[in-house]
């Protein structure tokens, strides 16, 4: 299976040679096989992970090399990019020199941390490249939901207690203690239960994109997907992930208010209501293998939520700043995966940080936490720019806004917890590559309207 694996990397980095888009739809093959390749391989090396990223930076290399011109479009067109990228350079470079200086071998960490800092802008270009039509995102997500849906069989198997290989978690099982009940947090082929919570999160975000832009029989397909991701991130256990798909919908609800079309929005929100219900009734059905124990820890996704904000993120950033001071313990000391490389650091850069706010603040400390602040501000303002450069009534609007509810879920996720994707670049890769296309979607727009216009 590892020949295998590296098989394929190797046939995805020729192909991105030739072809990076189509190179982008074998990355997302390539990243839901990893971890039953790692889960099944002796030792389950860490390197697998992280080979899976190596066809991106082949996708990245030729993309920007083969669309130069189109590049330089991105500062013309968003001015504020120029200063986003600024300002986060700006916000790391303390961070790296205390890192280099403070340990043994601190460079190694210190190239961690800058990696997955910059990786977000890799991601932002690449989806502003990547969108050339509405069609090339609609097949991103397509092929996403399809190959992640058969993946979630093994959460099925996991939970059913089915005995089969490449279930389950690396070297750990999670288990949580509820009053009265436990729950037993599932992974099913995905190499943790927040990695497959990640990705059944998606489904349902994504699986909503693509029912509202179809016709009824095949918007009913993709809802029963909706549904069947559902399922999933209950089993997960991880309540976090729940809240994504949440934030996701708020987000564009609140957005189309703004700059979307009144139609399109009671449209979502009748299906979403349709889909409330039935998950209501399954999150409380008595199925005789502890479901009920499932959706009732689900239901305290939003009743508990304060109390983890203020101790895990609010918490986290106050301690971070006890722990580390005003200017932070270095790039890198809070990133997931450091452990691998066997860099020292003394207490007061232990990386205990859940939260990404509280990871920020270690890293960068408190001025460079400010940067990434005024950096976010800027990026915002170039989505807005984004939004206004596209027709109120057309369907590309409408595709940003729901683009932007992706974002808005995924970062949600990254303030309260961070790992999944600090020591994942390729998920990395991913949200930002939907955030990029949300950028880009003025170019699908013009190029569909150039399309009309010459057929008429």
């Amino acid at each position: 299976m590892e020949y295998a694996y590296i098989a394929l990397i190797v046939f995805t980095g020729i192909v991105a040679l030739t072809n990076w888009r189509l190179a982008i739809l074998l990355c997302l093959a390539i990243d839901v096989i990893r971890d039953p390749v790692r889960k099944l391989s002796e030792d389950q090396p860490v390197w697998i992970t992280v080979a899976g990223a190596l066809p991106w930076l082949l996708v990245m290399l030729r993309a920007f090399s083969q669309e130069q011109s189109e590049l330089k479009t991105i500062l013309k067109r968003f001015p504020l990019a120029s200063r986003v990228l600024g300002l986060f350079l700006i916000a790391i470079v303390p961070g790296f020199v205390i890192s280099c200086v403070s340990y043994s071998s601190g460079y190694t960490l210190a190239v961690i941390g800058t990696a997955s800092y910059l990786g977000p802008f890799v991601g932002l270009a690449l989806g502003y490249l990547f969108i050339d039509d509405e069609s090339t995102i609609t097949r991103f997500l397509t092929l996403y939901v399809a190959i992640n849906s058969v993946m979630m069989i093994g959460t099925v198997l996991e939970f059913a207690h089915v005995t089969f290989p490449g279930l389950g978690g690396i070297r750990v099982d999670w288990i949580r203690y509820r009053d009265g009940y436990i729950v037993d947090l599932i992974s099913g082929f995905y190499r943790s239960p927040d990695v497959m919570g990640l990705h059944a999160a998606h489904i349902m975000m994504f699986g909503l994109i693509l029912a509202s832009r179809s016709k009824p029989a095949i918007a009913l397909m993709w809802l029963t997907g909706v549904l069947w991701g559902t399922a999933c991130i209950l089993l997960c256990g991880r309540r976090k992930m729940i809240a994504i798909p949440l934030v996701f919908l708020a987000t564009y609800l609140v957005l189309s208010l703004f700059y979307g079309s009144a139609k399109r929005v009671r449209t979502l929100t009748g299906v979403v209501i349709a889909l409330v219900f039935v998950v209501a009734v399954l999150m409380f059905s008595n199925t005789g293998l502890q479901w009920a124990e499932y959706g009732e820890y689900a239901s305290t996704t939003l009743s508990e939520m304060p109390d983890r904000l203020n101790e895990n993120v609010v918490g986290g950033i106050f301690e971070s700043v006890k722990q580390s001071g005003i200017l932070g313990a270095g790039l890198g000391t809070g990133t997931q995966g450091r452990y691998y490389v066997g860099v020292r650091t003394g207490k007061n850069a232990r990386g205990w940080q859940e939260d990404g706010l509280g990871r920020l603040i270690l890293e960068v400390g408190v001025p460079g936490f400010l940067l990434f602040l005024f950096a976010g501000i800027n990026l915002v303002l170039s989505f807005r720019r984004a939004l206004d450069l596209v027709p109120r009534e057309s369907s590309v609007r409408d595709l940003q806004l729901l683009l932007l509810g992706v974002v808005a879920g995924d970062l949600a996720s990254f303030i309260v917890a961070h790992q999944h994707f600090s020591g994942d670049p390729v998920s990395a890769l991913i949200v930002t590559l939907i955030g990029g296309a949300v950028l880009g979607a003025p170019r699908a727009w013009a190029s569909r309207n150039l399309d009309e216009a010459i057929r008429h």
